[in-house]
């Protein structure tokens, strides 16, 4: 399973310069410097607790097969969240919607009313998009061949850990390997921890 009923989640949503006042833009999420580098002017965190765990069907299958996971989560407000729940989306390539949250809708017109009051309606998982972001900071070619792109990313994961530190936590670094072997594959991960003394001086 990818999370555990009780566990705490951090969604990240993002909202650039040139689309401040535009209601999509502040509701639904999109991946910054994708193409474009208009810069970052908010970020919001969203904390969600691990409700409920379901084996769901996947949307392209007829036979409504019970094989994928979906979840219902809640944030510090009460509100209730989706992921991969009623059922389950899969590219052929891609499984990004593992780590997509969106608040939950029983119905179209509740839905429509949420929409109507302007928050947000989706955010990314934020360990997901940082690992991705250090892919590319980690390689030593990056900052030569894209120096923009590296300060931009590079400025953006210092703002993600001044909002983390609103909420006294931050962001760690670990490693996972696939065995026990020096040699089995390896890959980085990231976790948010909450600050204490000792991590603090240490950041």
């Amino acid at each position: 399973m990818r999370y555990t009923v009780g566990q705490k989640l951090y969604g990240v949503h993002f909202v650039t310069a040139s689309f401040v006042n535009d209601t999509f833009a502040n509701q639904w999420y999109s991946k910054p410097y994708l193409h474009t580098e208009d810069p970052v002017v908010k970020i919001t965190l969203v904390e969600l607790e691990v409700k409920e765990h379901h084996k769901v069907p996947c949307v392209f299958d007829t036979d409504n097969k019970l094989d994928c996971d979906g979840y219902l989560l809640q944030d510090e407000k009460g509100q209730l969240w989706s992921n991969q729940y009623p059922r389950a989306s899969y590219g052929q390539i891609s499984c990004i919607g593992d780590y997509r949250f969106s608040r939950y809708r029983p119905s179209h017109d509740e839905y429509t009313k949420m929409a109507d009051e302007g928050g947000l309606l989706e955010c990314h998982l934020l360990t997901d998009f940082v690992e991705e972001v250090y892919r590319f900071l980690d390689k030593e070619e990056s900052k030569k061949e894209d120096p923009k792109l590296y300060e931009n990313l590079t400025k953006l994961i210092s703002d993600i850990e001044e909002e983390l530190k609103k909420k006294n936590l931050k962001l760690e670094r670990g490693t996972v390997s696939f065995g026990e072997l020096p040699t089995d594959p390896k890959i980085n991960i990231v976790n948010i921890v909450e600050m204490t003394d000792d991590n603090q001086r240490s950041s």
